[in-house]
Order: structure tokens, then sequence, then C-alpha cells
């Protein structure tokens, strides 16, 4: 006979004696009963017969409780609940009856009946810890977190060591964290997730939430340290892997981002967000055979899933394949209308369109203004402001950039924040930036305010910039990555400026002003319907270079001086200095050294064909590229196949990879003769580095703006000598250059120094000519026109401002999407955390009465 089937006799057997028993104490009650009519002295002597009759009854309760818990564990549901009813028959005030009650039906899924029974129980006995738990549970289910929780509590309060409640009780703060949330209230959300775990320290699910809300507020550190304690609690739990791989990723540790994230493919092998932000990993670490696999395997797991499509559009673009990169944007933009990812799919097919040389100027202008025009009409701009129309008060500036960190971008920018009047300009920063560092500590302290947008809706930073009072919002970033466009596409400012970030027009109707110059955009030859925004020219160049280094301060004195954190950073890690000019390398290597340090998305076929004119025109030269991709063999070799066709030896090309430190970086121009310049799409900051150490460049004038940076460059420093107007210009000017060597060697002294002393590098006159540029915007505005600059007889032109449309609609806001290399907006989950997990709950799962 089995266990089960002995102690289900044996119970029975004890029911029939206590139903004896309870039978024969009351009868013998009642025959006492029968005999005295009265209440007499001799009848008190009833009392322990009573008192016998109470507790047999209360024996047999116990037993049919009990008698039906041994039914219920043999699978006999319906004779169990027969025995806890028959048990309250015999005494109606018996909780633990009235709680196994509650969980046969509870398990049934009979909730409604369920909470009754606890009750009871609780009626009963108020300190029923049990029936506490497990109604905790049922209010759990029902999505009551306030109700169970308060169960939870009180089971504590009568048994405070009960562990499977603390446990219980875990979860349930921990999911009302995550409401809370969700609600806005981040800093009650972290107190919620801590208390957790106080009741139950091993809780995996508490620290990943902790850690989305860390990571979220840009506490990296802490948020790794949750990541890693979720990962110590359960090891398997992907969410967490993947999560900590994003922080290492913003933290710049590519290594540790990419073990986790391949950690977590391990396994769940088909996770789709995990392989994408791999790939995206791998495009900035330069390995692009890598990136494209998984972004393939990603598009064939999920044929949905927009944002692969994009961001292998990204690594095609790098690659300089930009045909095949706007199939993958178009694919994109059809899988994702409606959503973010459409919006950051356009930015990138509008900044790969300016590299496409299968297209005319009007064509790829035409892209950007009907978007602009679009997105616009999506968003609804404002008409009104609040701002003081007085021509002559102190102005509000605010600057809209993701790149206020070690970026290309930030070499330009860092001139105009270092020489501002604040007397008579206040200066707002509204920084979008992913991964803070020196510099942006160090921008922060040349803004009159800082405020960091990152993550933060377009309507809001709308309000913010409102609430701030600018009067003259500016753009440094045009469609590349981490552009607020949406933004500015709603006007939150009278007057809206692009500039530096992007070569050509944003498109947006909202924006007013574009800054250039008259050798990148000239007057006679740039129709003014390309552009959305008017052309504003800071001659003698739109662009001022820091390098930021201590000979750059040296000749242009500062009271804020080089960057003396990063100097002394440097120095403690045993970095590279800030470089000196060396002498030509053509001087002891018994070669000359051609190159460019641009991405080589940007090398076209007909590029690679003029270099190669110059290669056999001068035996004695090789080809230095240097770019990201390049530390990829597919690329190297699809690179050095745009030459071989043209009967270039492999020998004479050598190719570079990401050189990380930006110290090291400058250094390597010091292996470069001549810096050769790319078309359509020109070099800039690479340009200002190469001159800057010394490099002449020799550069191809055309018909556009980023086909004219680097003539505006040249142009300014006086060397028109090495600008062409046709590409047989182009080779004739590089062969000369190369042959001869006293030349090279007097570019070499004189370049830097005259560099320093140009306007190229002379902040204080570039801003004095900017803050007189916004005072005359201001103004324009005051009296209701546009300004436009003087015409060529010295004269001031107005215009009418045409009617803005209505005030703005309330769309569902586009939001930020990662950067998958230095240009480029690539829509992926990394840093856009997981919601925080709700875990399933233990239940109390067994009939009988815990002890």
């Amino acid at each position: 006979m089995a266990l089960g089937e002995r102690d289900e006799q044996l119970l029975y057997e004890r029911v029939r004696q206590l139903k004896a028993e309870v039978q024969l104490v009351g009868v013998v009650s009642n025959s006492a009963g029968a005999q005295v009519g009265l209440v007499t002295t001799e009848a008190l002597g009833d009392a322990p017969q009573k008192s016998r009759s109470s507790a047999a009854r209360q024996q047999l309760a116990v037993a049919l409780s009990d008698l039906g818990t041994q039914l219920k564990l043999t699978g006999k549901p319906a004779e169990a609940r027969a025995r806890y009813l028959e048990a309250l028959e015999y005494n109606d005030k018996y909780p633990d009856a009235y709680y196994n009650l509650g969980v046969l039906v509870g398990e049934a899924g009979q909730l409604e009946q369920a909470t009754e029974y606890y009750t009871q129980a609780l009626a009963c006995m108020p300190c029923y810890a049990e029936a506490h738990c497990n109604l905790g549970v049922i209010w759990k289910q029902r999505g009551d977190l306030q109700e169970a929780r308060r169960h939870y509590e009180q089971a504590l309060l009568f048994k405070p060591n009960f562990d499977l409640v603390k446990r219980n009780l875990s979860i349930v703060l921990s999911d009302v964290g995550t409401q809370v949330k969700q609600q806005g209230d981040g800093k009650a959300a972290v107190q919620l997730y801590k208390q957790s775990l106080i009741y139950d320290p091993f809780h995996a699910d508490a620290y990943y939430n902790l850690g989305v809300v860390y990571a979220e507020r840009k506490r990296f550190d802490r948020a790794e340290y949750c990541y890693r304690m979720a990962l110590h609690f359960h090891p398997s739990m992907i969410t967490a892997l993947h999560n900590l791989g994003i922080v290492y990723k913003v933290l710049g540790n590519l290594e540790k981002a990419a073990e986790c994230y391949l950690e977590c493919l391990k396994h769940a092998p088909g996770f789709v967000q995990a392989i994408n932000d791999l790939g995206m990993l791998y495009t900035m670490m330069g390995r692009h055979q890598d990136a494209i696999v998984l972004f393939e395997r990603a598009i064939q797991l999920s044929p949905q899933y927009a944002v692969a499509y994009n961001n292998l559009g990204v690594v095609l673009r790098d690659e300089g394949k930009i045909r095949e990169a706007l199939l993958c944007y178009d694919k994109c933009i059809d899988l994702a209308k409606g959503t973010p990812d459409e919006f950051a799919a356009y930015h990138n097919k509008l900044l790969a369109a300016n590299y496409d040389i299968e297209r005319t100027w009007d064509q790829i202008q035409a892209l950007h203004l009907d978007w602009g025009r679009r997105f616009c009409a999506h968003t609804g701009m404002l008409s009104q402001w609040a701002n003081l129309k007085d021509k002559d008060r102190r102005l509000t500036i605010g600057y809209v950039s993701p790149d206020f960190f070690y970026h290309s971008v930030s070499y330009f920018s860092h001139n105009v924040l270092l020489n501002h009047d604040h007397t008579c300009f206040k200066v707002v920063c509204f920084s979008n930036v992913h991964r803070a560092d020196e510099k942006t500590a160090r921008f922060k302290e040349l803004a009159d305010e800082w405020h960091d947008i990152l993550g933060k809706p377009a309507g809001e930073v709308c309000e913010l910039v409102q609430q701030v009072g600018v009067d003259i919002l500016v753009d440094l970033t045009g469609h590349t990555s981490g552009n607020r466009l949406d933004v500015f596409a709603r006007k939150p400012a009278p007057v809206q400026v692009t500039w530096i970030g992007y070569p050509n027009t944003t498109g947006l109707p909202s924006v007013d002003y574009r800054f250039t110059d008259s050798v990148a955009d000239p007057v006679d030859r740039t129709p003014a319907e390309h552009y959305s925004e008017r052309l504003v020219r800071l001659d003698p160049c739109f662009l001022c270079y820091n390098p930021d280094t201590p000979a750059f301060y040296e000749a242009r004195a500062h009271p804020k001086g080089p960057d003396c954190a990063r100097l002394q950073k440097e120095k403690e890690y045993g970095l590279p200095t800030s470089p000196a000019v060396s002498p030509p390398p053509c001087t002891h290597s018994g070669f000359i050294t051609a190159g460019t340090f641009n991405s080589i998305s940007k090398i076209t076929p007909r590029v690679a064909a003029a270099w190669s004119q110059i290669l056999h025109q001068v035996p004695e030269m090789r080809i230095l590229l240097k770019s990201k991709p390049l530390a990829c063999p597919r690329v190297r070799a699809d690179m050095l196949a745009l030459f071989t066709v043209h009967g270039v030896a492999a020998e004479r090309l050598h190719f570079v990879g990401l050189i990380a430190n930006h110290n090291a970086h400058l250094s390597a121009y010091n292996e470069l003769d001549i810096a050769l310049d790319c078309w359509p799409y020109n070099g800039t900051a690479t340009s200002c580095e190469g001159l800057y150490m010394g490099v002449p460049l020799v550069t191809l004038r055309g018909p556009h703006h980023c086909h004219n940076v680097g003539a505006s460059l040249n142009t300014v420093l006086g060397y028109s000598e090495l600008i062409a107007s046709s590409e047989a210009e182009y080779v004739e000017i590089a062969v000369a250059l190369a042959k001869d060597k006293t030349r090279l060697a007097r570019y070499r002294s004189e370049l830097r120094p005259r560099l320093l002393a140009s306007p190229l590098a002379n902040g204080a006159s570039y801003v004095r000519n900017v803050e007189d540029l916004y005072r005359k915007m201001w103004e324009s505005y005051c009296d209701g026109v546009q300004f436009v600059q003087p015409c060529g007889d010295g004269t001031k032109a107005a215009l009418k401002c045409a009617p803005s449309s209505s005030v703005r609609s309330q769309p569902s806001e586009p939001s930020k999407a990662e950067e998958a290399e230095t240009e480029g907006t690539v829509p992926s989950t990394a840093d856009i955390h997981l919601p925080a997990v709700t875990a399933t709950q233990n239940d109390e799962g067994a009939g009988k009465r815990c002890e």
C-alpha cells in the first residue's frame, strides 16, 4: 500500500473515531438536559460535558481539514473540498479550513471565491500570516500592487521571518518602483528598488531595474554595478547582459561590451536587438565585414526589423557604397513609417546623398527640401513668441549640439563658446551628448547655462527653450548623428540658425539662416532656391579652428588657456603629448607620401582615378589612407581594387585604421608630405588638422558648399595656388608639388604659424563678426523683416517675413537614435534600456497551513 493511501486511511479512521466521540458526547449532553427542566445548582455539572463536546467538534474539524488536504494532495479536489466544508460544519470558526479552501479554489482559478475564503480565515484569526501572503498573491495577479503590498507587510508584522513573504514583497516593491518610474518619478523608483533589495538581497530583477534607472541618469558606474549584481544572481538574464553591454559601450570599453553581447547571444541566439547592437559595436571598431554579417542575420531573423536595414546602410555608406546604402535607408523608411526610426533613416539618407556622384546637385537639394517641408508640416511650427522685441537688450543665444565632447565639430564650436561677449549675449548650451568627457566639462564652464536634453521629447525641449527665453537658437549638427532637428522643426525660438556641423541645408522652412562664406557658397553661383535657409556669409571663412593644444594657446592667449585636465591626464597615463611639426617625411624616407585621413566613403572612383594618375606621374610616391573601416581586411581589399584597376601596384598604398588617441592621430600627419582632398565631399576637420601639422592641402573647387570647403580653407590661408578648377588641374598641382621638395619644406615650416595667425584661428575677431550678425538678425526680426546681407553696392535690403504656419500640433515625438560613426544617425536599441521587468511571484502552492 502506498504511503499516501495509508495516510488517507489513517485519517479516515481518525475522523470516524472523532465523529463517534462527538456523537457520544452529544447524546450524554442531551440526556442530561432532558432530565433537568430548570437551571439548578445541579445543572452546573453539565458544563464539563459541553466543553468536552466543543473540544471534540474542534478536533473533528481539524481532522476533516487534514483529510481534505490529504485528498487534495492525492488528486481528489472535489472530495477535499467536501471535507473542508464538512470541517466548517463542526467548527465554523476554524481558520485553517477557510484557508485551505482558499488555496483549493485559488489553484482552480476561482480568485473571487479564494479571496472570500482567505478573508474569512482572517476574520477568525487576524494574525494569519499565510492568509495575508496568499491574498497578496491574488491582488498581485489582479494588478493591485498596493493592496498586495499591504497584505505582505501585514504578514511580516505577524511573522517577521517569513522568507516566502519577504521574497514576494521584494517582487511587488520592485514592480511598484517600475510603475512610479513610468510615471516619471525616478527618485521614488530608486527608493522602492532599494527597499525591494532589503527584503530580498538576491533579487536579480530589482538590481536590473535599479541599473536601468541609473543608466538613464548617466550614473554608469552604478548601472554597471547593478547589472553585474543581477547577473551574479541570474547569470543567464539576457536583458542584463544586453544592457551591461550598452553601459560598457557608452563608457568606451568596446571589448567588454562585445563580451556581454556575445554572452547574451549564447543564451538567446535569436535576440535581434543584441545582434544589431553587436553589429554597431563592430562598426565602431572598424570590423565592417563582421558587422555586415550580423545586420544581415538580424534581417533574416526578423525581416521587419527596420533598424537593421538602417545600420547596414551606415556600414555600406562608410565604405563608399552609397547606392547600396541608400537602398537600405529606403527599406528602413518603408518599414518604419511614423516611427522615430523613419526620422533617423531620413537623416542618414540625406547625409549619404552628399556623397552620391550619380545624383545632380539639384536632385540632392530637392531631397532635403522635400523632407523639410513634410517634416515641418508634420510637427507644426510656432508663430508667436514671448521674447521682448528690444533691439538693444542682451540677447540669449542657444546652442544645440550632441558634440560638446572630443568630437570633430567641437574643434570649431570651441572658439565660439570661448570668445563670446557675455555682457551682451547670454550663452545657453543644450547638450545632447551621449558620453561626456573632459571637454564637456570645459564647455560647461564657458556657458552661462547648461541643459542636458539627451532623450527628452522634442515638445519638452521646446518648452525648455521658451522658458529660458532663447532669442536665437543655433543648430550645430544638421543631419548628422545626434541632431535635434525635431526641435528646430517646431521653431521654439523666433530666430533660428544652422552652422558648422553639416555641409548642406537642413531643408527645414523653420530655420531662418545658414552661416557660410563667399568661397564655399559664391554669391553669383549659389541658387537661393537650393536652401531652405537664407545664406549669411561669415567672410573670410565660415569656420574657426581650435586644436585645443598648448601651441594654439601660446599663439592665441586666452584666460581659459589649454585644457589642463586633459593635459594632466595625458601625462599621468603616458599618452603622446601634443605633437610638434616634424620635417617632411620625404627628407628621410626617400619617397613622397600623399594621402588623406578622411572617411574612405569620400574616395569615389573618380577620386581614385585622379590619384592613380598622380602616382603614375610620380613613381617615387605612395598613398597613405587612414580611416576606421580600413581595419577590416575585406574593406582594404575593396579599396585596393579602386587603384589596381588603374594599374597601381599594391605596395604603393598603405592603409591605417582608427587611432583612438587624438594626439597620436595628430602625430600621424607627420607621415604625410601632401594632403589630397576628396570630392564632391571635401574634408573639413581632417583638412584643418593636416594644415595645423604643416601638411599642404591640394583641393578641387566645385559647384556647391561641400565641394568648396577645401578652397575656403586654402583661400583664407593665402594658398590659392593649391586650389584646382578641374580634375586635370588637380593632378597637375599635386604632381608639381610632389616634385618640389623645397616647396614642401617651406609649407611645412610656415603652415602652422600662418594658420595660427590667420582668421581661421582668430576666435575673438571671428566671434565679433558672428555676434554682429546675430544682432542684425535680431533687429530684422524686431522690424518684422528677414535680414539680408548688404548687396554689392553696400546697401542692406529687407524682405517681409512670410506668414508662419499655425501654432504647432503635438504629434508623437521622434526620439534620439544611436550613432555608429562620427557622421551618421543610427536608430538602435543601444542606450534605450529595456523596460523594467516584472517577476513571476511565488505562490503558497500547498493546501496545508504553512508552519
